[in-house]
């Protein structure tokens, strides 16, 4: 059995342009680009994920620097399409 490692991803600049790009993947094939965005779903649909073997960490606080700069992106992402 394998232990499994983490990421932790809390301040903002722990949200590389890797991790943005799985935002982008996540936005686009799980949500709609019209109406609200079911935070929990995303959060737990980002921490799922894989990044260099290790798996993405957000730590227990709602309103991280990390998850605040990834609101901004999904917001901006949105907006334009």
């Amino acid at each position: 059995m394998t232990d499994l490692t983490y990421i932790d991803v809390i301040a903002a600049d722990d949200v590389t342009p890797e991790i943005l790009e799985i935002v982008d993947s996540i936005v686009s094939g799980w949500f709609n680009y019209d109406g609200p965005v079911d935070w929990d779903n995303f959060w737990d649909r980002l921490e799922g994920y894989d990044v260099g073997g290790k798996m993405i960490n957000l730590g227990d606080s709602l309103n991280s620097p990390a998850m605040r700069k990834i609101k901004t992106h999904v917001r901006i992402i949105r907006k334009a399409n």
